[in-house]
């Protein structure tokens, strides 16, 4: 009777502890799915939840496309939040989950840190900040498709430069997930949709 007693706790306790990790994922698939992320999204991610950040940060690493709209939408937060120290780090840590290896060697993180610090300090002084972007159709390169260019535009809330700044991206795949290689300011170019 003690026996089966234990096994019926014990295959409650699975049952409970099975229904809330299910939970948890549709939270995830949730964010992706509805495209929830936000700027507050990502804000309160890095400060209470990193883990299930970086869970969603993976699974948008599936598509080029969603790697550039993450970067852009770090860029967004960065620029246009009221960020503290640990605030501040955490996210620049979530973006780098999508910068390749060889892009991370040449940019340490303590280094990417406090440049990019020093920048967005520079911007608040100015009083400017980035609204909102624009992310073109990616086009793709390399024999297995393993490559991608994107453009994107990003607005700023000041006219500074016209108030736009455009940039290509270049991504590769790596065990089917996309890193962003590098980037460039380039040229205006007309995006899609505007």
């Amino acid at each position: 009777m003690r026996k089966t007693i234990a096994i019926l706790l014990l295959i409650i306790i699975g049952g409970i502890f099975y229904l809330y990790m299910d939970s948890m994922g549709d939270k995830t698939d949730e964010i992706i799915n509805k495209n929830d992320l936000t700027t507050d999204t990502l804000v309160e991610l890095a400060r209470n939840d990193y883990d299930t950040l970086c869970e969603i940060i993976s699974e948008l690493q599936e598509s080029p496309d969603q790697v550039v709209k993450f970067y852009a939408l770090v860029t967004k937060a960065l620029y246009s939040r009221d960020l503290n120290e640990d605030e501040l780090k955490k996210i620049i840590q979530s973006q780098r989950r999508i910068f390749h290896q060889e892009l991370l060697k040449e940019n340490p993180e303590e280094q990417h840190i406090s440049r990019s610090a020093a920048l967005i300090q520079q911007a608040k002084q100015e009083d400017i900040k980035f609204v909102d972007y624009s992310i073109n159709a990616t086009e793709f390169k390399g024999e297995s498709n393993d490559k991608a260019r994107i453009k994107a535009v990003f607005y700023r809330n000041k006219p500074v430069d016209g108030g736009k700044i455009y940039q290509e991206f270049l991504l590769h795949q790596e065990s089917s997930l996309w890193y962003i290689i590098g980037w460039k300011q380039i040229e205006e170019f007309s995006v899609v949709g505007e």
